[in-house]
């Protein structure tokens, strides 16, 4: 029972800290702009650039799946994410998302607690 509340809470973690990333991006797209316009293509678009990278590369369920992609689209997405909130003003918050998902990253993957391993559990 602790096993499947640890594994599901941290899953539940990383999905929100993936969340997180991708709100601070458009964060500091709507703070980045020079225009509205600009701020407007970058507030949306940077988001939606990473929700993409996200989808084909990070994703459980990615059809380009492999993990030099899935690292270079963590690096990118959430290192930008974090890069965008220190550039935003938010030093703190920049600094604190990156180091949260990568300890988490560490957690899942050094306790087997990935998505696959916990629905095969779940399963049972």
């Amino acid at each position: 029972m602790i096993e499947t509340v640890w594994r599901w809470g941290n899953l539940g973690l990383a999905f929100l800290l993936e969340l997180a990333a991708i709100v601070a991006l458009g964060y500091w797209g709507f703070h980045a702009g020079e225009s509205t316009a600009g701020k407007l293509l970058l507030g949306l678009g940077a988001p939606a650039v990473g929700i993409g990278l996200w989808a084909l590369f990070a994703a459980p369920t990615a059809k380009l799946h492999t993990p030099l992609l899935y690292a270079l689209t963590v690096v990118v997405v959430v290192g930008g994410a974090g890069a965008g909130l220190w550039f935003s003003g938010l030093r703190t918050l920049g600094l604190l998302l990156p180091t949260l998902f990568v300890a988490n990253l560490a957690v899942v993957k050094l306790m087997h607690l990935d998505a696959a391993t916990a629905l095969r559990a779940a399963s049972r």
